[in-house]
């Protein structure tokens, strides 16, 4: 039980960690976009 929940979380950290950059892009594209 505690190895998967292991598993468990580090696969949602790495999830969160490859999906934060990408939601980044997005605010500084529109961040840009509202400047320009």
């Amino acid at each position: 039980m505690s190895m998967q929940k292991r598993a468990k979380r580090m696969a949602q950290i790495k999830t969160k960690l490859y999906t934060l950059p990408k939601q980044w892009a997005k605010y500084r594209t529109s961040c840009r976009k509202v400047t320009r």
